[in-house]
């Protein structure tokens, strides 16, 4: 378990949601995924989606991202219905740093440039201002030391540094990262929740689908708890802890405690009895 971490003070959001899930069911085959979700990301904050595995996080990132498309209900990007969009027009939108990508083989440089396809015509080769944000990418990723590298000779660590590259060379207003933490070690996780506090300071909205409950509870503005496909809590950090949502759906035990030379306050997760 990570040691506790402070929580941090709430935004103020603008009236505009990025995005939103309005009453949004999914099924594969016989079996329900969601079940009339409604859920809405305002612009500028910084978002967790959390549950048990299986629960539908993953499913609702690929039906924000129109990889998926609902059973029933309406899914709105800045507005606009993902049906309605064309591919190309929602990646301008939306970037998603996935779970589980496939290593391709190929340069880092590359690969990261591939993040300013939306923004591109067909065929026309990489623009002065296509290989500085590329750059600029690599470098707040941490990762432009490994530019001129394969991907295949990168550790797990690395490739999610570069993935992240792609994502952020890709300038949406939208950034959604499905369990970006994996393969990093405790300090990268810290920077990774550092940065994506950093895109909402800068005008982006980041949802994030994470396993890591403290740093759900630490960084973000507001967290979403599923549940068999349903939402059980969606609120701030501590009305989603003052629920009892959490305990019930991991079976923790959630405790706030503030240190006694800052007066910050911190979440503590314990076992259950």
């Amino acid at each position: 378990m990570h040691n506790p971490m402070p929580v941090p003070s709430q935004t103020t959001s603008p009236d505009s949601p990025a995005v939103e899930l309005r009453n949004v069911s999914f099924s594969y085959a016989s079996r329900q995924i969601l079940n009339g979700v409604n859920l809405t990301f305002n612009t500028c904050e910084l978002n967790a989606l959390i549950g048990p595995n299986g629960c539908g996080k993953s499913t609702t990132v690929k039906l924000i991202t129109n990889l998926l498309k609902p059973a029933a209900g309406e899914i709105l990007v800045e507005g606009s219905s993902t049906i309605s969009l064309p591919r190309k027009e929602l990646a301008r939108r939306v970037a998603v740093l996935a779970q589980g990508a496939e290593t391709p083989d190929m340069l880092v440089e590359h690969l990261v440039m591939s993040g300013r396809y939306p923004h591109r015509g067909a065929l026309v080769p990489p623009s002065a201002l296509d290989k500085t944000i590329v750059t600029e990418s690599m470098e707040r990723a941490g990762c432009l030391e490994f530019a001129g590298e394969s991907m295949r000779n990168l550790s797990g660590g690395e490739r999610q540094r570069v993935y992240l590259a792609l994502v952020l060379a890709q300038q949406t207003n939208i950034v959604i990262m499905d369990e970006p933490t994996a393969f990093l070690d405790a300090s990268a996780c810290f920077d990774l929740m550092n940065l994506a506090r950093d895109l909402t300071n800068s005008g982006k909205t980041v949802i994030m689908v994470l396993h890591d409950l403290n740093l759900a509870l630490s960084y973000c503005d507001r967290i979403a708890v599923l549940k068999s496909g349903s939402i059980k809590a969606f609120g701030t950090p501590h009305e989603v802890a003052a629920s009892g949502t959490i305990e019930d759906v991991f079976g923790v035990r959630l405790r706030s405690v503030q240190d006694v030379n800052s007066g910050t306050d911190y979440y503590c997760l314990l076992p259950a009895l």
